[in-house]
């Protein structure tokens, strides 16, 4: 028998899923010891393994947690090329990249909160969620491309628009918790954090200052703001470099002009990035006028790794 812990570390599954799960679904409940406390049995721990691995590969867990046993063992060895039984010691060449594990595991949780607006249960998962996984593992692998798929639940019409601005009230709030202070930093090199134009894209600027600390850098983010202001925030602050987050669905002629705007007013010395959802066009364009493109957060990091480094 295995406490909660115990299966929480070997699936990946977080101690609250797995409790929110016990209530909801009835072939993953356990046992409960003399004193109150959960046990699980070797099946109920392979049982989950299969869940954990199946929703890595796209299924929901409410469309595979109650199959017979017989069905998932089919459905996992189908997927798995073998039938040996999951393990939670795979190999590297095994394991999901994070963006498809976490997720997996948290998108209904994190929906059903959603729904509910139930914030102490929401940030039960994301404090479990950055315990697992760590706090890049969190932005890169579930904020982001959660944020685009809540945006289409909203879209057909599972959610309404105050649960997506509920939600992202909330992982702001998380996220932000993650910004080291100016005092901690305020020995590294700067780095100026803005979005040009009118829109605000508040998770990006966060999640753009969180890796700019895992690089050894510090972020001073500036919002949104006009080119020349931006501009004019690189000198005031003595920042050595600029990231700028871009979001535009339709080639933005006005928003073009602004960030080129921008490079002709900064040093040459002050390299430029930019970053985000943007036509191809419109990002070849911006590369062409010498501002460097990062296409995903880990790429800005690598990219002021490498500045660290001396081998801009």
């Amino acid at each position: 028998m295995y406490p909660i812990r115990v299966v929480s570390r070997r699936t990946g599954i977080s101690q609250a899923t797995l409790r929110a799960w016990e209530r909801r679904y009835r072939t993953v409940r356990p046992v409960r010891d003399d004193h109150g406390r959960r046990q699980y049995s070797d099946d109920l721990l392979q049982r989950l393994l299969m869940c954990s691995f199946l929703m890595t590969h796209g299924f929901r867990v409410g469309d595979i947690v109650d199959l017979e046993s017989g069905e998932l063992e089919k459905l996992y060895d189908g997927f798995r090329g073998k039938g040996s039984p999951p393990s939670d010691e795979h190999s590297t060449a095994d394991e999901p990249d994070n963006r498809t594990l976490i997720s997996g595991l948290l998108r209904d949780d994190v929906i059903e909160a959603t729904r509910q607006f139930d914030e102490s249960y929401l940030h039960q998962l994301i404090h479990d969620a950055v315990m697992t996984f760590g706090r890049l593992g969190l932005v890169d692998g579930f904020v982001f491309p959660f944020e685009d798929f809540v945006g289409r639940t909203v879209q057909r019409g599972g959610l309404q628009q105050i649960h997506e601005s509920w939600l992202h009230l909330h992982l702001l709030r998380a996220l932000a918790s993650f910004v080291p202070s100016a005092d901690r930093v305020k020995d590294r090199p700067k780095l100026l954090i803005g979005v040009p134009g009118t829109e605000a894209h508040d998770l990006g600027l966060i999640g753009a200052a969180i890796h700019a600390d895992a690089a050894g850098w510090a972020p001073v983010l500036v919002g949104t703001a006009p080119s020349e202001q931006i501009a004019g925030a690189l000198l005031t602050t003595g920042a050595e470099a600029v990231v700028l987050v871009v979001v535009t669905s339709t080639y933005d002629v006005a928003l073009r002009d602004e960030i080129t705007r921008i490079a002709e007013l900064v040093n040459v010395a002050n390299p430029i990035m930019f970053g985000g959802r943007m036509p191809n066009r419109f990002r070849d364009d911006l590369i062409h006028e010498g501002l460097a493109y990062v296409p995903h957060m880990r790429a800005l990091q690598e990219t002021l790794d490498a500045r660290s480094c001396n081998k801009w």
